[in-house]
């Protein structure tokens, strides 16, 4: 599993000036999301220093992604470890487009994290 080379996506955000960066390990594959000046890029390998770090194995990445999994219940039952500031994990999550599915997530990804 892996980002194919360079940029994949290249997507502007709400909010504009938001800059840093979102790091998912995966199965021993790492990738991150760099926001910079409301563009979203991802990128193979760490990040330098992630405002967030979400781990966790590939199926429970797909479930999420394909919105089978909420992020929440994720987090909940172990399938996911979600490291790194509240609003951090706010804005990946709002990033992705899971936004949907996390309802509630503020007040108990606080927890988690």
């Amino acid at each position: 599993m892996g980002v194919p080379g360079g940029p994949v996506h290249d997507r502007r955000i709400a909010g504009g000036r938001v800059d840093e960066c979102y790091e998912f390990r995966v199965d021993g594959s790492d990738f991150h999301i760099r926001v910079e000046d409301g563009r979203a890029t991802a990128h193979e390998g760490r990040c330098e220093a992630p405002a967030m770090v979400a781990v966790t194995d590939a199926r429970t990445f797909v479930e999420i992604g394909s919105g089978n999994l909420n992020p929440l219940m994720a987090v909940v039952s172990g399938q996911l470890s979600l490291e790194g500031d509240e609003q951090a994990v706010q804005r990946a999550i709002a990033l992705l487009g899971l936004t949907g599915a996390s309802t509630g997530v503020r007040e108990r990804v606080a927890g988690a994290v």
